[in-house]
């Protein structure tokens, strides 16, 4: 069985389409009839319902029936399903979410590597990036300040961070608390 989580496809796919790109043919290999593939997305990330707790997957029809055998029941509640039907029907809220995160990527990007870290390019709704300081205590002072950035140490990242993109006002009060907390030793 190959599991392909596309979490994230609504952000891969919005990237990909601006650089010319095909983010993904998952949806290819179900139609083809691929028994063993299964892709899996949530409505957690650019519908903005992660509080719901709801996804589906897409797949070969018998290969679904055995998920649905170890299902607990009433595992999505009727809140999320109706949550899940509304998001469904409201693209425009999904185009407006991603071209809103582009744009705080493209904003917090460059101040990000002005402040001397090393960002990776993202195709999702957060960014990466790499700190010459321990990221546990640079994410600790920075959750001081009001913003919380996760670090990667715990998953073996040792010296990586992980930026959520928010909102334009969210994203300057991070930039801010970044440069209040910020040792020499990351500054150009």
């Amino acid at each position: 069985m190959v599991v392909l989580d596309e979490a994230y496809s609504d952000y891969a796919e919005f990237y990909a389409r601006h650089a010319g790109k095909t983010y993904s043919r998952s949806i290819e290999y179900v139609k083809q009839r691929r028994q063993n593939v299964i892709v899996l997305r949530t409505f957690s990330k650019a519908q903005g319902l992660a509080g719901l707790r709801v996804g589906y997957g897409i797949g070969d029809s018998q290969m679904l029936r055995y998920f649905a055998q170890v299902r607990t029941a009433f595992s999505v509640s009727g809140l999320a399903e109706a949550g899940a039907i509304a998001a469904l029907k409201d693209q425009a809220h999904v185009r407006l979410s991603v071209e809103r995160n582009a744009e705080g990527v493209a904003y917090l990007t460059p101040r990000l590597q002005e402040m001397g870290f090393r960002v990776v390019p993202t195709t999702t709704n957060f960014i990466y990036l790499e700190t010459q300081e321990d990221p546990v205590q640079l994410g600790r002072r920075i959750q001081n300040e009001g913003c919380i950035v996760r670090s990667l140490v715990p998953w073996g990242i040792p010296n990586g961070l992980r930026i959520s993109v928010g909102t334009p006002e969210q994203n300057r009060t991070l930039i801010d608390a970044i440069s209040k907390v910020l040792k020499p030793v990351n500054m150009r």
